[in-house]
C-alpha cells in the first residue's frame, strides 16, 4: 500500500496529501500515532496576512505535537503541545481535539493542530515542521513563502499554485477521471477527486507534464538532491512496487525538489517546438524549429547540440568540443578527432541555423534547447541525420516519368530478350546471377543506358554498396566477369539509386515528430516531402528499439539481441505506432513512396517510452550474493533477504525474525567492498551508513530506523559489487624483522581489475580494542602488479 512506507517522492504519490486509511493496528494493542503527510506543499502568503498551517494527527496517545521552523540549517522550536515557547507574540497554536469515539479521524476533520502566525512578514518564509515525538518521529512539512504585496514580488508566489497542465495531460492520453492531478492547486488542496492509486499508471505522463520539458536538474543539484532522487527534476516517475530497490527514500529532499519545480516552471524557458533537420550537402545541415509557446518565459538564445555518432547503438562517449559561432568546426585540425560534440549558440530571434564544416557521409545526432539566465529546457526529442558524400552531382531538372531504358538498350544493340526484360528494365525488382552471365556481352551498353548519362556512385556509396559494385553505378562498365556476380545481392539498392538519379522518386518527409508518448504506443507525425510530394501514394515508417530488454526482445522476436527495423505502411500522417515496450528508447524514420519506388529516408527521431514499473537492474556480475549466504549457512527462512532485488514484503516480514543473522547477511551483501561513498551520495543518513560497510549492531533499532532507506542502500550494494574491486584473500606475514614486516596476499579472482592496493595499519598493544580497518591511521600504497609490501 502506498500510504505505508512511501516516504519518498520516488513517485508522484508523495506529492498527494490525500485521504490515506489509518495504519492497521493489532487488536488489543495501542494504535501507533499517525500524521497526515502534506507533501511539503508550498504555501504562499502576502505580507500582512495571517499564516495558518494545519497539521492533522491521529492516535496521539502520550506523545506530544510540536511546531518548529527550519531555515539556513537552524531549527527553532515555536510551540510544544498547546504552548508557544517563542518570544514572538505573533505565534500561537489552535487545537481542535477529535472526539474519542471517532474512528475516522482524517475523513471527519480529526485532531487538528494549527500553527498561527499573525501579520506575516517576508522574514517568515521558510520550512515549518509539525512533528510527533514518537520513535521514529513523524513529521509533516510546509514550505512557506511570503510576498511583499507588490506586483513584482508577488508574481512568482501567485503563479506557483496556478500551474495547470491539464491540456498536456489530455494530449498525452491521461484518462478524464485522473485529470484532477493535472493542476498543482488541486494536489495542494486535496481536490483531485479520486484515490491516487486509481491513477498511478498515469503518473509518468502526469509528472512529465508537470515538469513541462524544463530542466530542473541543475537546481536540484545545487540543492544537493542525490541522483536517485532527481526523477521528478527530470519530469520522470519511479513506481514503487514489491522490488526492494524501488523503496528508496528521498524524504529529506522533497522540499527542495518541489521548490525547484514550482520555481522552474515559472522562470525556465519551454522547449523549442517541432525541431527538424535537412541535409544540405556533404558538410552542412539546416536545423529548424518553432519558437516555444507564447506566454511562457522567453529564451534568451537557443543551443543546438550536434554529436557525431561513430557507433550507432549506443553512441560512444564524445569529446566535448564547443563552438559558440554558427558555422561549426574545422574538422581538418589535427587535434580534433571523432567522435565529438558541437554546441552552436543561436539568437532567440532565429528559428533555423545552418551548421557547416561537418564531415561527409557521417551520422549526426541533433537536438535543440532553449536557454535563459535561469537555465534551460529539455529537448523535445533527438534527431539523427546522415550527411551526403562529396561531389554529389545533382541535376536541377525534375523528370516526372522514367526514361525509356529498354529502347536505349535496344538501340545500342542489346537484342537478347532476357537482358531487355530483366537487366534493362529499372522497374524490375529481381535479377539473378544467370541474368548477369547471359547479359555479360552487352554489359557496356546495358549499364550505360541504366545510368542514363548520370553518375549514381555517390548514392551507391551512401547505401553501402562495395567498391566493386559502385563501378556499376557510374555507367562506365566495359566488362562483366564472375567478380561482379556478388553485386546481385545489392541490386535492390542499385535500382533505388537509379530511380533517385532519374528524379522520379519523392524527397524525404520533413518535420518528423513524436507526441502522445505512452508506455506501449506513440503518435508519429510528419510533413509531405517538398520534392514530388503530390506523387506520394503511401508512406513507409520504420522503427526499432535501441538496446531492448530481454522481455522486449522476446516480444519483438529478436534473436541474439540483434535489432532489426519493423516497417508499417500508411497513407497519411499521423500514425499510431503500437505494441511498443515500456521504458525503452526507440528510433523511427519515414520514407515516401510513389508509383516508381521509395524515396530517401527522413531524419531519424529518437524517443523513449515511459515505464510502467521502473525497476533498476544491473547486468549479472561475477559476485554471487546468494552463494555467499549459503556458504555462511544462512537459515533457509532468511534466504529471501539474500537478494539485491528482494521483495519489500519479505523484508518487512523477516527483518525481525532474522535479526540474529543480519550480520552474516550484511557481510555477504557488501561483498567485501566499502559502499559508504555511494550511500552518502544517495542520501543515506549517517545513522544508517554503517550498513553500507557491512556493520550491524543488534542492540539498537537500526533496521527500523533505516527501513525507509533500504532501497538506497541495496542499489549501492548491487552497483558496488559490479564496480568496486573484491577484497584480497590469504593476507599473511611471511617475514617479521626489527621494524619491518613482509606481507603477502592473493589478488581478487573476480570483479573489476585492481589498479592499486591500500594497506591500513597502526600500532596496537595487547589491550587495544579491535578497530575497523578503515579507521587505521597509517596507509601504504602498493602496485596492483605486486602483492606484497614491506615496512
Amino acid at each position: 500500500m502506498w500510504c505505508v512506507g512511501r516516504t519518498a517522492f520516488s513517485g508522484l504519490l508523495v506529492l498527494l496529501p490525500l485521504l490515506c486509511p489509518l495504519p492497521h493496528t493489532v487488536e488489543g494493542s495501542d494504535p501507533a500515532p499517525f500524521i497526515r503527510n502534506t507533501a511539503n506543499a508550498p504555501r504562499a502568503f502576502r505580507e500582512g496576512e495571517d499564516i495558518l498551517l494545519t497539521c492533522v494527527v491521529a492516535d496521539l496517545g502520550n506523545h506530544t505535537v510540536w511546531w518548529s521552523k527550519h531555515e539556513d540549517g537552524r531549527k527553532t522550536i515555536l510551540t510544544v503541545a498547546e504552548r508557544s515557547i517563542t518570544n514572538d507574540n505573533r505565534v500561537s497554536i489552535l487545537h481542535d481535539r477529535a472526539p474519542s469515539y471517532n474512528t475516522s479521524i482524517i475523513r471527519s476533520g480529526g485532531d487538528v493542530w494549527v500553527l498561527v502566525i499573525k501579520n506575516a512578514k517576508v522574514t517568515d518564509k521558510g520550512v515549518y515542521v509539525c512533528e510527533i515525538n514518537s520513535n521514529p518521529s513523524l513529521t509533516s512539512l510546509y514550505m512557506v513563502t511570503v510576498g511583499s504585496g507588490n506586483a513584482t514580488d508577488g508574481v512568482t508566489t501567485a503563479l506557483r499554485s496556478a500551474h495547470n497542465y491539464t491540456s498536456c495531460c489530455i494530449e498525452n492520453g491521461v484518462q478524464p477521471q485522473c485529470l484532477g492531478f493535472c493542476a498543482i492547486h488541486n494536489i495542494l488542496e486535496g481536490k483531485t477527486g479520486i484515490d491516487p492509486e486509481a491513477c498511478e499508471t498515469h503518473f509518468p505522463l502526469i509528472v512529465k507534464c508537470m515538469a513541462d520539458l524544463r530542466n530542473h536538474v541543475p537546481c536540484c543539484e545545487r540543492e544537493r538532491v542525490p541522483d536517485i532522487c532527481q526523477d521528478l527534476c527530470r519530469g520522470e516517475y519511479t513506481t514503487q512496487d514489491d522490488n526492494i530497490q524501488s523503496h528508496f527514500s528521498c524524504t529529506a529532499y522533497t522540499e527542495v525538489t518541489l521548490m525547484c519545480i514550482s520555481e522552474g516552471v515559472e522562470i525556465l524557458p519551454m522547449s523549442p517546438e517541432s525541431p527538424s533537420v535537412d541535409v544540405l550537402g556533404p558538410t552542412s545541415i539546416d536545423v529548424t524549429w518553432d519558437h516555444p509557446h507564447p506566454g511562457t518565459p522567453p529564451p534568451e538564445y537557443y543551443v543546438i547540440n550536434v554529436t557525431t555518432i561513430t557507433k550507432f547503438d549506443p553512441p560512444e562517449d564524445v569529446t566535448g568540443v564547443t563552438s559558440t559561432d554558427v558555422g561549426g568546426l574545422d574538422t581538418h585540425d589535427d587535434h580534433l578527432y571523432l567522435p565529438k560534440r558541437l554546441q552552436v549558440k543561436v539568437s532567440a530571434s532565429q528559428t533555423h541555423a545552418t551548421i557547416k564544416n561537418l564531415s561527409p557521409l557521417t551520422w549526426y545526432e541533433v537536438s535543440v534547447v532553449s536557454v535563459n539566465r535561469h537555465g534551460s529546457s529539455l529537448p523535445q526529442y533527438n534527431l539523427r541525420v546522415l550527411t551526403e558524400t562529396v561531389s554529389l552531382n545533382k541535376t536541377e531538372t525534375v523528370h516526372p516519368e522514367l526514361p525509356d531504358i529498354v529502347s536505349c538498350c535496344s538501340e545500342k544493340g542489346v537484342k537478347h530478350y532476357r537482358c531487355l526484360r530483366n537487366l534493362c528494365d529499372p522497374s524490375n525488382k529481381y535479377i539473378s546471377e544467370p541474368d548477369m552471365i547471359v547479359c555479360a556481352p552487352w554489359a557496356t551498353e546495358a549499364f550505360s543506358c541504366l545510368a542514363n548519362d548520370y553518375d549514381h556512385s555517390d548514392c551507391c556509396k551512401e547505401r553501402g554498396l562495395p567498391p566493386l559494385c559502385v563501378e556499376l553505378c557510374t555507367g562506365n562498365v566495359t566488362k562483366i566477369d564472375y567478380k561482379y556476380f556478388r553485386c546481385v545481392d545489392y541490386f535492390n539498392d542499385y535500382r533505388s539509386c537509379l530511380l533517385k538519379g532519374y528524379n522520379v522518386l519523392p524527397g524525404a518527409p520533413g518535420k518528423v515528430s513524436i507526441t502522445n508518448t505512452n508506455p506501449t504506443f506513440v503518435l508519429l507525425h510528419w510533413a509531405a516531402p517538398t520534392l514530388l510530394g503530390d506523387s506520394v501514394t503511401a508512406y513507409h515508417a520504420y522503427f526499432r528499439p535501441i538496446q531492448p530488454s530481454r522481455e522486449c526482445a522476446a516480444k519483438w522476436f529478436i534473436n541474439n539481441m540483434e535489432v532489426s527495423y519493423h516497417g508499417v505502411y500508411t497513407d497519411k500522417s499521423p500514425y499510431v505506432l503500437e505494441n511498443l515496450c515500456p521504458d525503452t528508447e526507440y528510433e523511427v524514420y519515414v520514407q515516401a513512396v510513389n508509383k516508381h519506388g521509395t524515396g530517401d529516408p527522413s531524419e531519424r527521431v529518437l524517443f523513449r517510452t515511459p515505464s510502467e514499473a521502473r525497476v533498476q537492474r544491473l547486468q549479472d556480475n561475477a559476485y554471487n550474493v546468494t552463494e555467499c549466504c549459503r556458504s555462511v549457512n544462512l537459515s533457509p527462512g532468511c534466504m529471501p533477504l539474500c537478494d539485491y532485488n528482494a521483495r519489500m514484503s519479505h523484508v518487512r516480514a523477516l527483518v525481525v525474525t532474522c535479526t540474529n543473522e543480519l550480520t552474516s547477511l550484511l557481510r555477504c551483501a557488501v561483498g567485501g567492498r566499502n559502499h559508504m561513498p555511494c550511500c552518502q551520495r544517495r542520501g543515506v543518513p549517517n545513522a544508517c551508513s554503517a550498513l553500507c560497510s557491512g556493520s550491524f549492531n543488534s542492540n539498537n533499532a537500526t533496521p527500523t530506523v533505516c527501513m525507509p532507506y533500504i532501497g538506497n542502500i541495496m542499489m549501492c550494494l548491487e552497483e558496488g559489487v559490479d564496480l568496486l574491486p573484491a577484497p584480497v584473500s590469504r593476507l599473511h606475514a611471511t617475514k617479521v624483522g626489527a621494524g619491518q614486516v613482509t606481507l603477502i596476499w592473493q589478488a581478487p579472482d573476480n570483479g573489476p581489475n585492481v589498479t592499486q592496493y591500500q594497506l591500513h595499519y597502526q600500532s596496537v598493544d595487547k589491550h587495544s580494542a579491535s578497530k575497523a580497518v578503515f579507521a587505521l591511521n597509517n596507509v601504504r600504497i602498493a602496485s596492483a602488479s605486486g602483492h606484497n609490501i614491506g615496512r
